[in-house]
């Protein structure tokens, strides 16, 4: 299959566009969605079976034990209790995976982060997160350091 050259903006793929209310449920992923009722550009994850704005990162609201999949934003529900989220086996240099406390609750219902065979913070450690209200964000950086703190 060759390239497709164009003369100019005119000769361009067309984006699908409409309001909120006219978006499809879903699509194939990187699927590009013209959102007119909030004027941004959306595209489509098929692992988080939503559309996101291009550039931020999917977000999942999860009560229980979960295998993260990188670059996702968790929204950790633990109201009713400790969670675990296991890292990804396989990360690769920039991965992120963001987490915050929705019920602020990490105190009394801790946030433990599974390594998964690589390292948090250059340790073979899993991580436990108890401060009520944390948000931040992990980033792998390579083998001897793994996960490291990239904000809060």
């Amino acid at each position: 299959m060759g390239r497709i050259v164009g003369q100019g903006l005119n000769d361009q793929p067309v984006i699908a566009s409409g309001t909120t209310a006219q978006r499809p449920p879903s699509a194939n992923s990187g699927a590009l969605y013209y959102n007119t009722s909030k004027n941004i550009l959306e595209i489509y994850n098929h692992n988080a079976v939503q559309w996101h704005v291009v550039g931020e990162l999917p977000r999942v609201v999860i009560t229980a034990a979960t295998a993260a999949m990188s670059n996702t934003f968790y929204i950790v529900n633990s109201a009713g209790g400790p969670v675990t989220v296991t890292l990804p086996g396989s990360p690769v240099e920039g991965d992120t995976v963001k987490f915050q406390d929705y019920s602020g609750t990490f105190g009394s219902n801790n946030l433990t982060v599974g390594a998964n065979g690589n390292k948090i913070m250059r340790t073979s450690d899993n991580m436990t997160v108890s401060t009520n209200g944390a948000s931040f964000t992990l980033e792998y950086t390579d083998a001897a350091s793994g996960w490291l703190v990239a904000s809060i």
